[in-house]
């Protein structure tokens, strides 16, 4: 950390902000929950890539007009399986807390990204949770945890994908409670 503590100062971003990507790159290196990406970050760390760094860990990836969007990558402000997670457990929740006697079923939709590392943003050689994942296999955890919350997930079949107007379509045509896409249309390959 001391030595991630000197990168970050090194760049032009204000305290507040190396003091937030401190704290929560500490996280990602001592709570278990992130132990497959710790080599990674490691790796980062000791190639000095601060600026990268820094954007990654410095907030949580917020949420916009379409739900939460962002590169694929480590790190709280980047969308991978745990930030994806912690959006569909909310929605699980708050699914289950206003219609808690009712039977729910999401429509789960999503396009054909597969993250490639275009930017490179990663060192290539360390092995991460996502290499090469794919918008069908955050569809899949998704399915999960509306499962773990008594909720039909419907996914389209695995060879093929469900576009946003199909997934309107979807949800009314199965009278489902929702709907959930996993897409990053006009955004740069490696988001989602």
């Amino acid at each position: 950390m001391a030595e991630a503590r000197v990168g970050f100062a090194s760049l032009s971003v204000g305290p507040s902000t190396q003091e937030s990507a401190l704290r929560a790159l500490q996280r990602w290196l001592e709570d278990p929950r992130f132990l497959p990406y710790r080599a990674q970050i490691v790796a980062l760390i000791e190639a000095g890539r601060w600026e990268g760094l820094v954007d990654s860990f410095c907030r949580e990836l917020p949420f916009g007009t379409g739900g939460r969007r962002g590169r694929v990558g480590i790190g709280p402000n980047r969308f991978n399986p745990w930030t994806f997670s912690t959006s569909v457990q909310g929605h699980a929740e708050w699914l289950r807390r206003t219609h808690p006697d009712g039977p729910l079923m999401m429509v789960i939709g999503y396009d054909v990204r597969r993250f490639m590392d275009l930017s490179q943003q990663l060192v290539p050689s360390i092995s991460t949770p996502i290499d090469g994942i794919t918008s069908r296999n955050f569809a899949e955890i998704a399915a999960e945890i509306y499962a773990a919350h008594e909720i039909t997930a419907v996914l389209p079949g695995a060879d093929d994908v469900l576009s946003t107007p199909e997934l309107s379509f979807a949800i009314r045509d199965l009278q489902a409670s929702g709907g959930l896409v996993i897409s990053a249309s006009h955004n740069p390959p490696d988001d989602n």
